[in-house]
């Protein structure tokens, strides 16, 4: 019996490492089971992951091949129809050729085994601020704040600080900004006190977020692209067919609601064979083509979106770029290449 009380001690001990190692090993076999679990995973993410890029990469190559093929229809179409009136001329043509034209009608082309969306529009598609005066450009938007009094005070404080921007004097303007207004909000590298280089430069002048936002595709469209150092300038009129409701408002003098049936009128017009004077009475046409211009001007932003296949990732290029009938030096000359 003694001997019996001696053992019971080391028999449950033994007992209780059982159930120690049991718990071990559970455990051990939950977490492979979790690394394993985490693995398949992260694989399937990885392998997923990889097909978009792949997706995406290939989308790109499609893209500049049928931004390249587009660049040669529009120079076919400009040695073909060198009446460049984009109003004289019904969207379908009697003979049925398609025609290549900044009206930026929604195209598609083939390219090889996928069909591509493109569209073309003037580069001159909003007010020009490449000078160094281009508050004196933006004044006709004032127009659009009548009925909005706050809202106008702040767009001429606006242009105060454009004013101050651009000019090489440190005078200030009526409530305007110099170098001591930006120092004090950390931005010591400012005024430019000299023309932009880029139309973006505007969001830095400070009320300009009230006024101005991106586009969908984030690009500032409301402003001619400023050329790059080695371009020739354009002098041009705001194309209609790439202006938006705002530039309609301002150049027309026209209410918000009469600029979107505007803009209706025209989009109804590109999607139809008829003529232009069907889509709009005398006395809007006469206002339009005195506040725009209606003829290519030869500098054109194409948009090119394109994707592999159904379902899978697409991408889009849009540049601007001056295209010439032929191929002759220098060539088509790229004023932006953007790729989203």
């Amino acid at each position: 019996m003694k001997d019996k009380l001696l053992l019971s001690p080391f028999r449950k001990a033994a007992v209780d490492d059982k159930g120690a190692a049991l718990i071990i090993v559970l455990c051990f076999l939950v977490l492979t089971a979790l690394i394993t679990s985490s693995i398949v995973v992260i694989s399937q993410i990885s392998s997923k992951s990889l097909k978009v890029n792949t997706d995406r990469a290939y989308a790109v190559y499609i893209a500049e091949g049928a931004a390249a093929r587009l660049q040669w229809l529009l120079m076919a179409d400009l040695r073909n129809f060198t009446d460049r009136s984009t109003n004289n001329f019904s969207t379908v043509s009697d003979d049925e050729q398609v025609r290549y034209a900044a009206d930026g009608k929604s195209k598609k082309i083939d390219y090889y085994d996928s069909v591509v969306n493109v569209e073309i529009f003037d580069m001159s598609s909003g007010f020009d601020i490449s000078g160094t005066k281009p508050s004196q450009n933006l004044k006709s938007l004032q127009s659009t704040f009548y009925n909005d009094p706050d809202k106008r005070e702040d767009f001429d404080i606006f242009l105060s600080n454009l004013t101050d921007y651009v000019d090489r004097d440190s005078f200030l303007n009526v409530n305007g900004i110099e170098k001591n207004g930006y120092l004090n909000m950390d931005i010591p590298h400012l005024p430019r006190n000299d023309k932009m280089e880029y139309r973006e430069e505007i969001l830095l002048i400070p009320n300009a977020q009230l006024f101005f936002s991106p586009d969908k595709y984030g690009r500032l469209s409301i402003f001619n692209i400023i050329p790059p150092k080695g371009l020739p300038k354009y002098k041009s009129k705001s194309n209609f067919f790439a202006a938006d409701t705002e530039m309609i408002m301002a150049k027309c003098h026209v209410d918000e609601e009469e600029a979107r049936n505007i803009v209706n009128n025209r989009n109804n017009w590109l999607n139809s064979s008829n003529a232009f004077v069907d889509f709009f009475d005398p006395s809007t046409i006469e206002k339009l083509k005195s506040a725009f211009s209606f003829k290519d001007s030869q500098y054109y932003t194409l948009i090119v979106n394109a994707s592999p296949g159904k379902g899978m990732a697409a991408r889009t290029i849009i540049m601007s770029l001056k295209i010439n009938s032929s191929m002759r030096n220098p060539g088509n000359q790229y004023y932006q290449y953007v790729i989203y």
